[in-house]
């Protein structure tokens, strides 16, 4: 006689959660304070050869709430240990995106400053340069990211 066996599975599902960037970099946002890079501009020499004596602000260069004062229109990127690696204008209000943010100690924009040297919450001084050679002058204060995922960009 002939005894049939029968195997029987247990179905399982298996799920793994998985956070995008969790562990790989963050973004810190940054508004330009705009009252104050404007008055940057209206003290500076234009790169416009044409500008017939007018300082940037009066030549056009002027800093806007809902552009470069936009938070997130600026980012800081830092690596998996929390530490800046480079900072970003990714859309100007020129049109051009990610321009490559130039860090400097202060109002004066004639030390340059690291990117590990920022922190969440600092308050910095940054330039971007469009191809033309314009140089735009910009500060304002570091936005930590979110404190249920402090590492998610």
């Amino acid at each position: 006689m002939n005894t049939l066996k029968k195997a029987w599975e247990t179905l399982k599902a298996i799920v793994e959660e998985f956070t995008p960037n969790e562990f790989v970099s963050a973004c810190w946002y940054v508004a330009c304070s705009v009252d104050a890079a404007n008055a940057v501009e209206m003290n500076m020499t234009p790169t416009n050869p044409n500008n017939n004596g007018k300082n940037n602000y009066e030549d056009g260069q002027t800093h806007a709430e809902g552009q470069c004062g936009t938070s997130g229109n600026q980012v800081v990127i830092t690596d998996a240990s929390g530490v800046a690696t480079g900072m970003y204008e990714i859309n100007s209000q020129t049109g051009v995106k990610n321009l490559v943010c130039t860090l400097y100690t202060d109002s004066t924009y004639k030390t340059q400053r690291s990117y590990s040297s920022v922190k969440s919450n600092s308050y910095i001084y940054w330039t971007t340069q469009l191809s033309n050679g314009t140089t735009w002058y910009h500060q304002g204060q570091v936005n930590g990211v979110n404190a249920v995922h402090p590492n998610r960009s």
